[in-house]
């Protein structure tokens, strides 16, 4: 029966390790998705197009907030 729990506790433990590199990943992806879409908005409004810029980043930022949106709802469950 201890060696049981013991067994499940190391199994817990290595999930937690697992779901916490895949935060890392997660975070590290979209911090990476966010600034390309601040770097393309700043160079098509730099080049003469201020509308299509400002459309390009409203739309990252609406789909980054989305994102974030559906994946602090999964988590609470």
């Amino acid at each position: 029966m201890v060696r049981q729990v013991e067994a499940d506790y190391e199994h817990q433990r290595r999930m937690d390790r697992i779901d916490i590199w895949f935060r890392v990943a997660g975070t590290a992806t979209a911090a990476g998705g966010i600034a390309g879409f601040v770097w393309i908005a700043k160079y098509i409004v730099d080049h003469g197009a201020p509308a299509a810029g400002a459309g390009l980043l409203g739309g990252g930022v609406i789909a980054a907030f989305g994102a974030l949106s559906v994946s602090l709802a999964r988590r609470q469950k």
